[in-house]
């Protein structure tokens, strides 16, 4: 298969937090054709965060539970990053919507894809660090329900028609009908939403994909949807065994992690990454 688009992941992370990071990136992004960038969210971070991580920090990429590490609202970063770029896609990898209010999502969402001209890619997940619920007084338990009604809830006030409880509808609307969708998880409930919505899917980590990416498309013919138009979003690799997973797997997009920084250095650290991880 031809090479996939290369997006950047990680990429409201450290360095690039800043307003200086995000326009060096932007800038470097457009100069070297890649795709899209995708940021993460953490509303807070707690040491017990830490202790609970799922997976250990991967040296290649910024340690977004470190202490006293900048990760900018993944949305307001975007907007900035947006700003200093006209065809980079904005992707979320994740956005918690669990820990948001659906309606102020929507209008938030809907904002940036007007002013970015149509190019958000939003990406949402669960959410895995119950202290981080507990912090911000929401409710863990049930978590996965949630965010289905709030999916609905998204949808139905980008609409024509108001939405049934709120009596009304969010404007602007988006420029995209609808706004690609991709849940974001590392786990077979994940790859059944993405199939069971028709949205994209990015799971976690290669290791992960290497068993749900499979799962996810079979389930999506099972609910009637066209495995080969949806999108599979997977991480890049430079280790061999990865390269033959990845082309197997026959992503629609792959990520390289982020430029270290400072500002003046992005371009060429992208240059050099996009070169490692060639596909």
């Amino acid at each position: 298969m031809s090479a996939p688009p290369v997006g950047v992941m990680y990429a409201n992370v450290g360095a690039l937090a800043s307003p200086e990071g995000a326009r060096a990136l932007a800038l470097a992004c457009a100069e070297l054709g890649v795709e899209s960038v995708w940021t993460v969210e953490h509303v807070v971070v707690t040491p017990a965060m830490r202790q609970a991580r799922r997976y250990p920090p991967d040296r290649r990429t910024p340690d977004v539970l470190a202490d006293q590490q900048p990760v900018p609202d993944p949305l307001l970063w975007l907007t900035w990053f947006a700003a200093h770029s006209s065809d980079v896609r904005l992707g979320t990898a994740a956005l918690v919507l669990p820990l948001r209010d659906a309606a102020v999502t929507a209008k938030e969402v809907a904002t940036l894809d007007m002013l970015s001209g149509g190019r958000v890619e939003l990406g949402i997940g669960v959410g895995w660090a119950e202290d981080e619920f507990r912090a911000t007084g929401h409710q863990f338990a049930g978590r996965g329900r949630l965010v289905e009604t709030q999916l609905d809830t998204l949808r139905e006030l980008w609409g024509e028609r108001p939405h049934p409880q709120a009596g009304g509808w969010v404007r602007p609307a988006p420029v995209q009908r609808p706004v690609p969708l991709h849940i974001c998880g590392s786990s077979p409930v994940a790859a059944r939403r993405a199939a069971r919505l028709g949205a994209g899917f990015l799971p976690a980590r290669l290791a992960d994909a290497a068993r749900l990416v499979p799962y996810y498309r079979e389930q999506a013919a099972r609910y009637g949807g066209d495995p080969a138009r949806l999108p599979v979003t997977l991480g890049a690799s430079t280790r061999a065994e990865h390269r033959e997973l990845l082309r197997a797997l026959a992503p629609t997009r792959v990520l390289v992690p982020p430029p270290a920084g400072p500002a003046e250095k992005v371009r060429d650290q992208l240059a050099a990454l996009l070169s490692r991880y060639a596909w």
